[in-house]
């Protein structure tokens, strides 16, 4: 370390440690009190941290300073507020399918980034715990003390690493990792964020399973062969389901449409709506044809009413009194019928049974209501008849 670097370091002061056994501190810089990560790293690939300090992206954290000492690698770098994505789903529950492909594309971006230098950089330790939410909700790739520059003029890897359930078999001495290894390790983060558990645990099917399955091919031949092919089968999920979202809310639509206007019938007919409400049926939804029909009706009923017969038991008509309790009887039932058929606002909701789902118990229930309803009416006609002598 030179003394231009000791200079360097010299201006982060330590603050608090973030993980003592893994040698990691939160440092602040004493003239800009900007906040930073600092580690010591011994088992590391110098090369690596040199190119990610290169790097502008938004899902892999900035890299300050990167400096060799005789006993380790000194990495600083951009300090993350938020929590991983394993705590993420630990406290919140999994994502849903829309949600998890969205965030794949930025991890597809972040590793793309890394892919894409010269020589490919891979990651190798892609796990929930290494990928970071921010409090601002950006996604961010953490921890590359794994990451290695690809060699392919190796058959495999000298250093076995990786975490147990994320990690390719080409990492613990199946052959050489490359690209392909952190596609294996992206299949599993799909696995978790849509499930929570590993996929030997909960397998997924449909397009997610197919997804996570081509990932995850023991054979890196068998799987994605880039981040582009990967992003493209993300790419063709999310506009299946947003047709079929699309399609799906037309017909409800539709639906809806078609419910409004049966619905706007039935005001009609029952008439709801204000200017028509309180009208008598064949008068409420304002058709010519009805009205008239309406009018002759009526015209009918009063002549019939006005001129009933009634007879005593001698043959005699009566008059007065007797004959126009009679006649207000007749008119009420007729009414009653008339208003009860036409389920003027809504009158029929008003007797039980009558919002019953079958049809055919419906009509039973309306005869029984109608019928008895008038016997009632009639009976109590009677009642006040006898009670104010106008029957003896």
């Amino acid at each position: 370390m030179t003394v231009q670097e000791e200079a360097q370091l010299s201006f982060y002061e330590k603050i608090a440690v973030i993980n003592e056994e893994h040698k990691v501190w939160l440092v602040q810089h004493i003239e800009s009190k900007q906040i930073y990560i600092w580690k010591e790293l011994y088992i590391y690939a110098k090369n690596v941290f040199a190119q990610l300090k290169k790097i502008e992206n938004i899902h892999i954290p900035k890299i300050i300073e990167c400096i060799q000492t005789e006993e380790c690698l000194i990495v600083i770098e951009e300090y993350i507020s938020g929590m991983t994505l394993q705590n993420r789903i630990d406290e919140q529950g999994v994502f849903s399918i829309d949600e998890a492909l969205h965030r794949m594309l930025e991890i597809c971006d972040g590793i793309e980034t890394l892919h894409a230098l010269s020589p490919s950089v891979i990651h190798r330790d892609l796990k929930p715990s290494n990928i970071m939410i921010t409090n601002d909700g950006v996604l961010k790739i953490i921890d590359f003390n794994a990451a290695k520059q690809v060699n392919p003029m190796k058959n495999q890897d000298t250093v076995l690493i990786g975490s147990k359930d994320y990690a390719a078999p080409e990492q613990f001495g199946f052959g050489q990792s490359d690209t392909r290894t952190d596609i294996y390790g992206m299949g599993g983060l799909l696995q978790f964020m849509v499930t929570g558990q590993l996929k030997k645990e909960k397998p997924m099917s449909g397009w997610i399973g197919n997804i996570i399955d081509t990932c995850t091919q023991l054979e890196p031949a068998m799987r994605y062969q880039s981040i582009n092919e990967l992003r493209d089968a993300i790419m063709q999920v999310l506009r299946a389901q947003a047709a079929y979202q699309q399609d799906k809310q037309k017909k409800t639509q539709q639906n809806t449409s078609h419910e409004e206007a049966k619905e706007e019938k039935g005001r009609k007919r029952s008439g709801i709506y204000p200017y028509c409400s309180y009208l008598p049926p064949g008068f409420r939804s304002g058709h010519p044809v009805k009205m008239v029909a309406g009018i002759i009706g009526y015209m009918l009923l009063t002549y019939l009413v006005i001129g009933l017969e009634i007879h005593n038991k001698g043959g005699t008509v009566i008059y007065g009194a007797e004959r126009l309790l009679y006649q207000i009887v007749v008119a009420v039932a007729f009414i009653f019928i008339i208003l009860f058929c036409a389920n003027y606002r809504g009158v029929r909701k008003r007797f039980p049974g009558m919002n019953h789902k079958s049809v055919i118990l419906r009509y039973i229930l309306g005869f029984v209501w109608c019928y008895t309803t008038l016997f009632v009416m009639i009976l109590a006609a009677v009642l006040v008849a006898m009670l104010t002598g106008i029957i003896q």
